[in-house]
């Protein structure tokens, strides 16, 4: 996602862009999933040793992201360095994606 990444206008083709490991297995299909697909949406919080060295830290397993937010994503997760997002993990890109999601109307 920082040196490979898609171009910008690649969210424009797609109504959904999921970010996710390789070797994960889900146990419900994504169509049953308790998630609003119209918004920005991370897998869970970590646990609450991790959330007091990184507010707002979610795991960084899984992002799913509505096509025409995907810019306002990338950009975060490109240039938001100081917010832990995918320095050394993708812990505290929380803060960063839902600063740039809330200024784009996510």
């Amino acid at each position: 996602l920082q040196q490979g990444a898609p171009p910008t206008h690649f969210g424009a083709a797609f109504q959904l862009v999921i970010f996710t490991r390789h070797d994960l297995a889900f146990k419900r299909p994504i169509d049953q999933w308790d998630a609003d697909f119209w918004k920005v949406n991370f897998y869970h919080h970590c646990e609450a040793k991790v959330q007091k060295r990184i507010p707002h830290c979610t795991n960084d397993q899984l992002h799913v992201v509505p096509g025409q937010f995907f810019p306002s994503f990338r950009e975060a997760i490109r240039h938001e360095r100081d917010e832990h997002c995918f320095t050394d993990t993708g812990h505290g890109c929380w803060n960063a994606v839902a600063r740039r999601a809330a200024a784009a109307g996510a």
